[in-house]
């Protein structure tokens, strides 16, 4: 019969292999390789600047940007809604004049028949 001790024994042994394996494990260094040229390009000089001084080199320029940006969109948005109005305006004056293209011709007969109740008969009879 096993007892309770053998078990815990065997799990501890299994956790300290496993500390052992995760200690012999290589660690590779945090830092990219670039080559030598590369601390004399721009984006090398920006790059360590940028460490330096994060807002005034990316966060200003971001809201400035933004700013800007809408500054300058403004004119073009107002631009695009006054023609929509424009248009809708043009159309309920169309609509107000009854000016269509599904507009039907007037016919004199016709509106004599709607305007006296259907008695378009006598009216015809008259007319002889």
């Amino acid at each position: 019969m096993l007892s309770h001790h053998h078990i815990d024994d065997h799990t501890h042994t299994h956790a300290s292999e496993a500390n052992q394996v995760s200690s012999s494990m290589a660690i590779f260094p945090s830092k990219k390789f670039r080559p030598s040229s590369y601390d004399s390009t721009v984006a090398a000089k920006y790059r360590n600047a940028l460490a330096r001084h994060p807002f005034a080199l990316f966060g200003l320029p971001f809201i400035a940007t933004m700013v800007l940006g809408s500054f300058f969109l403004t004119p073009a948005t107002a631009l695009r809604f006054e023609r929509h109005d424009r248009k809708v305006r043009q159309v309920s004056k169309e609509e107000e004049l009854g000016i269509g293209k599904d507009r039907r011709k007037i016919d004199m007969k016709e509106e004599y028949y709607v305007s006296s109740g259907g008695d378009l008969i006598s009216y015809e009879k008259r007319d002889d």
